[in-house]
């Protein structure tokens, strides 16, 4: 089964940049997954990992939305020169991201009684104070995240992958060595200073070699881009700000008095699991790919609609193993990873439960990123605004009538829907505009993924019914080594990435000794 021969510009830019961005994000899961499981053993599903994670939610949610905002924007302009206007530009939105988050964290900081009250759906008397004094040290993670997603951006454009999955692995790393060492003397609080150290980590990694693609100049020099950022910014303001609400909602919900308590850290784990596997598929595709697109996007037609169809043929062959993973395996698993201290086998009862309903969202979170990067490629960000204003909308208002009787199933299932449709109905527009031959290779693609994965699961199940220990994760490394050497063997396009990407390892080991 070989599929059509690859365009070699694609492949041979790409082959190394998508190694370097998986092994990366593969090495933030391995110790998100660590802290996941000392978090887990240590504070259980109660009060403290509960005020923990309603804390996070609004620095999270604003820095992802300030970086959001920027980063589609800032991509196409800086992938395709790096003009004076362009350095400029970047200097006064790194000034500009500085500035305003600061004022934003320091409001909050001061006004932190107030934000939790609105945020909270229920009175809890235990919750509330621990989460305010948590909430007030994690607000400060909001300019730390914001400034690092806009650095990554930046370095992303000139196709620096490199310094961000350093950055990206030694943060985190840090986090986790904080808590471990300090785990004893408290709870929420010792977490939060433990992820607000490991964010700062990160960003000082990164920020010495924004000083390289950036200059800080007058206002003359920069006014003509800005405008035109501004003009593509607004519509994509709206749409970050429209999905930073959607943890807002979950939290809002979950803190209902009807909900039962634990059900913010359950949901919250469920979705950490599952966005490690989305971190895998289309956080790898996209990094590398949205560049790619976005230098392509004004070219030659043909090479912009190659860059998509080699995006599309990668996420199939990533999202198809991960979704059977999270569907057959997810609570074996969680129960060999987390189950343990004061996470209860009823813990995993309901997290395995929850990760089944999500598993259709790894398949519309992907393909809906990749949609939403190849519309902003093309300078696009009115549609965006418009598909995902009207979903995440009304899931919204289903989530506030439903999830309070029904529970934290139905929050779930409504989330899931809200992102097969979006992305759904993105993929359509695109095709549309962009013409059918965006599929090239995808039949073939997904026929090697359906085969790979049932001799992956098959794999997997055997190791599933030995008495060893952690043997579903033995099991699913076993499977995960099957199903690449299948689709390594079967598919030439894979067979050329790996041949460019040791190729490329190799010169470079060369220019070393040399």
């Amino acid at each position: 089964m070989n599929d059509a021969p690859l365009d070699k510009q694609p492949a041979a830019g790409s082959g190394r940049q998508y190694f370097v961005v998986f092994v990366g994000l593969f090495g933030q899961l391995v110790i998100q997954l660590l802290l996941q499981k000392l978090l887990t053993s240590t504070l259980g599903a109660g009060v403290q990992l509960d005020a923990y994670r309603f804390s996070l939610t609004l620095p999270m949610s604003i820095g992802a939305m300030l970086a959001g905002t920027i980063s589609p924007i800032i991509i196409p302009i800086f992938g395709r020169n790096n003009s004076t206007e362009s350095r400029a530009t970047g200097g006064f939105i790194v000034t500009l991201a500085i500035a305003s988050s600061l004022l934003i964290a320091g409001s909050c900081f001061v006004f932190s009684s107030q934000v939790i009250a609105a945020l909270q759906a229920g009175n809890d008397p235990k919750l509330r104070p621990l989460t305010n004094d948590v909430f007030r040290i994690l607000i400060w993670l909001l300019p730390v995240n914001a400034l690092i997603g806009i650095v990554q951006s930046l370095l992303n454009a000139k196709l620096n992958f490199r310094i961000p999955v350093i950055a990206g692995i030694a943060g985190p790393l840090c986090t986790v060595i904080g808590y471990w060492i300090f785990s004893e003397t408290g709870g929420a609080q010792v977490i939060a200073w433990a992820t607000l150290t490991g964010g700062i980590v990160n960003l000082l990694i990164q920020f010495p070699a924004l000083f390289h693609h950036i200059q800080f100049s007058g206002w003359r020099v920069i006014s003509p881009q800005l405008r035109a950022m501004l003009w593509l910014g607004l519509p994509v303001l709206m749409v970050t700000f429209l999905q930073s609400t959607i943890p807002l909602v979950d939290k809002y919900v979950l803190s209902s008095p009807r909900i039962l308590s634990g059900s913010i850290g359950l949901y919250d784990l469920s979705f950490q699991f599952l966005n490690a596997f989305i971190m895998l598929a289309s956080g790898t595709l996209s990094t590398v790919a949205f560049p790619r697109i976005a230098r392509k996007a004004f070219g030659d037609k043909t090479e912009f609609t190659a860059e998509i169809a080699l995006a599309l043929r990668g996420l199939i062959l990533l999202v198809v193993p991960a979704v059977s993973v999270l569907f057959f395996f997810g609570e074996p698993l969680i129960e060999d990873i987390f189950e343990s201290g004061a996470f209860l086998h009823r813990d995993t009862i309901i997290v395995g439960h929850l990760l089944q309903t999500l598993t259709f969202l790894l398949i519309g979170a992907s393909l809906g990123e990749l949609c939403a990067k190849t519309m902003y490629a093309a300078q696009d960000t009115r549609t965006p605004l418009i598909i995902a204003s009207t979903v995440i909308v009304i899931a919204s208002i289903f989530k506030l009538y439903f999830v309070p009787i029904h529970g934290i199933q139905s929050l779930a299932l409504i989330t899931t829907l809200t992102y097969v449709i979006s992305s759904s109905a993105s993929m359509v527009i695109i095709t549309r505009r962009v013409g059918w031959k965006i599929y090239h290779g995808t039949p073939t693609a997904l026929i090697l993924a359906i085969s790979g994965t049932a001799c992956a699961c098959l794999t997997g199940l055997a190791f599933l019914q030995s008495d060893w220990p952690y043997n579903s994760v033995i099991g699913l490394i076993a499977g995960a080594a099957l199903y690449f050497g299948i689709i390594g063997a079967a598919s030439r396009e894979v067979r050329e990435m790996l041949t460019l990407l040791c190729a490329g390892f190799s010169k470079q080991r060369t220019r070393r000794r040399i």
